[in-house]
């Protein structure tokens, strides 16, 4: 989010999610949401969920 400059209300009022889910997993790194949330998120990013994934995993390597 923060290399986006994207805030939670845009997320919560694009995908319909609650504050509380994007809460959660922006607090609470290694947390997880059902494949349907992950989905929505994704879709926000303009990338389906394995390009997300796949992203994430990248970020975790260049953080070593």
């Amino acid at each position: 989010m923060e290399k986006r400059k994207t805030t939670i209300a845009q997320i919560v009022n694009a995908t319909g999610l609650s504050r509380d889910v994007i809460n959660k997993l922006k607090a609470r790194p290694g947390s997880s949401t059902t494949v349907e949330n992950g989905i929505l998120i994704a879709a926000f990013f303009g990338k389906t969920v394995n390009q997300f994934v796949e992203m994430d995993s990248k970020d975790e390597d260049e953080q070593l």
